[in-house]
């Protein structure tokens, strides 16, 4: 964290996994995901990446990596049956930031994988969208799995 808090790395993990239970639960219960998709997103990128998170309300990027690059980091909850039918969060163009990171995430809100894609490459597909698509920064999932690289985890099996 790059506030002036004192973080248990410990307590925050359990806090996360309560978190992930209870917003399987509501899942579950409601059909739609509770709002804190990003968050436990953005914990386990940083955690398993190495990265630092940025302050809350940093406009564009959400951690550092240790070379300085800056990361949005991006997450979404899938279904097993609409995941190519997805979009990926808002990307907003008009911010500083040098890479995008995509947290998938599975039912029980696991990580499942986490693309990474560079900004050159995601100016590229946003400026083939629709004025109302390219608003809205509203890649589709598919295309930002074409142009990203799996980084997490590294043993994955290509088709």
């Amino acid at each position: 964290m790059s506030d002036s808090r004192t973080v248990n790395p410990e307590q925050l993990a359990i806090i996360i996994e309560r978190a992930r239970s209870v917003a399987a639960d509501y899942y579950l219960t409601m059909g739609r995901p509770l709002g804190i998709t990003g968050e436990i997103g953005e914990y386990d990128a940083v955690r398993l990446l190495g990265m630092t998170l940025a302050a809350a309300r940093t406009a564009g990027y959400d951690a550092v990596k240790q070379d300085g690059t800056k990361v949005q980091i991006k997450t979404r909850y899938l279904c097993e049956d609409i995941e190519n039918r997805r979009r990926v969060p808002t990307i907003k163009m008009t911010h500083s930031w040098d890479t995008t990171i995509l947290v998938l995430l599975d039912k029980n809100f696991n990580t499942r994988a986490i693309y990474e894609a560079q900004r050159d490459a995601i100016s590229t597909e946003i400026s083939k969208l629709s004025d109302k698509a390219k608003a809205r920064g509203a890649i589709g999932l598919r295309t930002f799995k074409k142009i990203a690289k799996q980084i997490w985890p590294l043993n994955h099996i290509t088709s």
